[in-house]
């Protein structure tokens, strides 16, 4: 993470512009964020107290996927505000590469539809990729999409693709729980999970769900299959028992079938006679669904802070979202800045909502377009207007 540690931070006149960044606001106080805009980007720095002065760094929900810009973004306020780095880490840090492969969810779908591709496959969780560059080198008219959470695991997919000039992949660094309730309904002709982690002693964090199941069905065609393979006899006895509580029949299980190409992984664990299982499901649904519309405006509020009080400590959920406001930064009279988490239980997305007078939007871009975080919204516009 870049960052630098200023002896002092002089809080100039905003906005003012700066070596080609905008810097909209800084908050008052010690501990707080300053509110940066380039051409392509928008976002936050943050600022707090360090034993050796103020410590500046991108903040963590807003910052831009390019280190570079961060760096600039950094010494740009440094020399804007006339302060003494006393220490940094901007002139170490590697330049971050940019891949064409990689995507950000926002740009997914948009970037699917310009693409000509007789099918899509899905792969969750491709760890060393040597299963989707398979695919992709066998099936070129296919467009395969892979999604990781492991960085590492990304990165070096990603230069696979530089290396064999590789454009029928497109990866995302992502939760794929949360990409795949967004995509078009029959989009998919092929799901893959290939040996997700067991989660053994946390249920709740595993990829498999009876609701999982159910937007896999969404955006499969009909006959597309949702292939899960494990090593796990306690992941493989879980997941049949969702397929059974769903009334979900067209299934194949398979034990110690082979692949046209084999992990690492699994190389170690037939080395060490375990057992691998496959579950195929085979999606009988027609149509999937209809793509929702959401809302993501406010109506004007005169007491923000009043119509949110609910929404402070121990937040608001239900059985299908949560709402929690954690910080509100002042950068005015009656300019305030929101931090928030809303939206799925498991895993919430953290982001801000600006209050500039009686006008509400969130910063720097919206909620991710997903029915939890829409639920949320609802919510706390509720809370408004049952304030006024």
């Amino acid at each position: 993470m870049p960052h630098i540690i200023i002896e002092k931070l002089e809080k100039p006149t905003l906005p003012a512009r700066y070596s080609g960044f905008e810097f909209e606001f800084i908050s008052e106080g010690d501990n707080g964020v300053v509110g940066v805009q380039t051409e392509s980007f928008r976002f936050l720095l943050e600022f707090f107290q360090h034993k050796k002065g103020v410590l500046v760094k991108p903040d963590k929900t807003t910052r831009v996927p390019h280190l570079n810009v961060n760096k600039l973004a950094l010494q740009a306020l440094a020399d804007l505000t006339q302060s003494n780095i006393v220490q940094s880490n901007i002139e170490t840090l590697k330049q971050q590469r940019e891949y064409k492969n990689l995507v950000s969810r926002e740009a997914l779908n948009k970037k699917i539809a310009a693409l000509d591709y007789q099918e899509i496959w899905l792969e969750i969780g491709f760890g060393s990729g040597r299963h989707i560059l398979h695919n992709s080198h066998n099936n070129p008219e296919v467009l395969h999409i892979g999604i990781e959470v492991h960085r590492p695991s990304t990165e070096q997919l990603l230069k696979q693709c530089e290396i064999h000039n590789i454009s029928n992949i497109l990866v995302l660094l992502d939760d794929a729980r949360v990409i795949l309730e967004t995509l078009p309904a029959d989009a998919l002709s092929k799901i893959f999970v290939h040996f997700p982690v067991p989660w053994d002693d946390s249920p709740t964090k595993r990829i498999f769900s009876s609701n999982f199941i159910q937007e896999a069905s969404f955006v499969l065609k009909q006959k597309g299959t949702l292939e899960l393979r494990t090593d796990s006899p306690n992941y493989y006895t879980f997941v049949r028992s969702l397929y059974d509580a769903m009334n979900k029949f067209a299934i194949t299980i398979r034990k110690n079938g082979d692949l046209p190409v084999v992990s690492k992984y699994e190389t170690r664990w037939r080395k060490q006679e375990k057992d691998i299982y496959d579950i195929i499901y085979y999606n009988d649904e027609v149509g999937g669904k209809e793509q929702e519309e959401f809302d993501f405006s406010f109506p004007t509020c005169n007491d923000f802070s009043k119509a949110i009080a609910q929404f402070t400590d121990k937040g608001y959920r239900d059985n299908q979202f949560l709402v929690k406001f954690l910080k509100t930064f002042q950068i005015a009279k009656n300019i305030r800045v929101h931090k928030l988490v809303m939206g799925k239980l498991a895993f919430p997305q953290a982001i801000y909502i600006l209050e500039d007078n009686e006008q509400i939007s969130y910063y720097p871009k919206l909620p991710f377009f997903a029915k939890e975080n829409y639920l949320a919204h609802k919510k706390i516009v509720e809370s408004l207007q049952n304030g006024k």
